[in-house]
Parts: C-alpha cells; sequence; structure tokens
C-alpha cells in the first residue's frame, strides 16, 4: 500500500492539532511551572510541523499521475492483509476487554495467531508468545508499578 505524502502529511499536521488539544485540556498541578500538557503540546508542535514539511514538499513536486491511496501491492497478499486487520481489531478489542478479560491471557490471545499469521511455527510461537507477555506484565507491574488488568489469570507477582 502507497499512501501519498500530500495526505500522509495532511493527516501528521491533523494529529499533532489533535495532540495539542487535547494536551490543553489536561488538569493543571498547582505550585509547578509547567503542567502534564507541556510535554504533549511539544510533541504536537512537531508532528504538525513535520507535517507541514512532508505536506508541502510533496505538493511542490509536479505530479507524477499515482493516486492519493494505492493498493496495488497488497493483491495477492491475502494472509498480509488479515495480519494488518487483526493487528487494527486486536487494538480495538484490546480497549474493549482489557478489564475483564485482563492482559496476561488477552495478550497471548492477540500475539499468537498474529504469529502464526506472520508464518511462524506453532511451538516457536506459542512460546516467545507466553515468554513476552509474561516479561512486559512483569516489567511494567514490578518495575514500572504500573497496573495491568489481571482479569480472569491472575500472576502470582
Amino acid at each position: 500500500m502507497r499512501i501519498d505524502n500530500r495526505l500522509f502529511g495532511i493527516a501528521i499536521v491533523l494529529l499533532g492539532a489533535a495532540v495539542i488539544y487535547e494536551a490543553r485540556h489536561l488538569p493543571k498541578v498547582p505550585g509547578s511551572t509547567f503542567g502534564p500538557g507541556l510535554m504533549p503540546t511539544i510533541i504536537g508542535i512537531c508532528f504538525s510541523g513535520l507535517g507541514i514539511k512532508i505536506a508541502l514538499s510533496a505538493f511542490m513536486k509536479p505530479a507524477d499521475g499515482m493516486p492519493l491511496v494505492d493498493f496495488s501491492a497488497w493483491n495477492n497478499q491475502g494472509r498480509g492483509i488479515i495480519a494488518a486487520i487483526w493487528t487494527l481489531m486486536g487494538a480495538l478489542l484490546s480497549i474493549l476487554f482489557l478489564q475483564p478479560i485482563g492482559f496476561p491471557l488477552l495478550a497471548v490471545i492477540y500475539v499468537f495467531p498474529l504469529m502464526l499469521l506472520m508464518k511462524a511455527r506453532p511451538v516457536p510461537a506459542a512460546i516467545v508468545a507466553a515468554t513476552t507477555v509474561l516479561g512486559l506484565h512483569y516489567v511494567f507491574t514490578n518495575i514500572l508499578f504500573v497496573p495491568l488488568p489481571s482479569g480472569l489469570l491472575p500472576l502470582p507477582w
């Protein structure tokens, strides 16, 4: 799939504007000069600036006759298309089901089939999926102190 830089640049500018807008609504911290919205605002400004540069450089070039979005590279790529859809749907379903199912179980359910779609063998895919999920859960809960929902499968730590 190919997305023209004119369209991609405009999308990045809009993303940067959305980040700036949301950063302005973060609550202020009493007694501090800089609030929690400072870094997201800086990131949003950088996104918008780079998006403008990408879009302007694409508009300055002569038109090459290519469509704004070209899906021809996806022809005969059924497994790749299914993997892309699985990735997007997994992100959306994680928003809905992370609390009731929990991170460990949902992540394995998400990662293992994705690895199979990417042509991994089943046994190594299962080992890597389980090891990765357990490792991530340990790092987030014990080192970074970010609580992840345990859901149906609570882990011993």
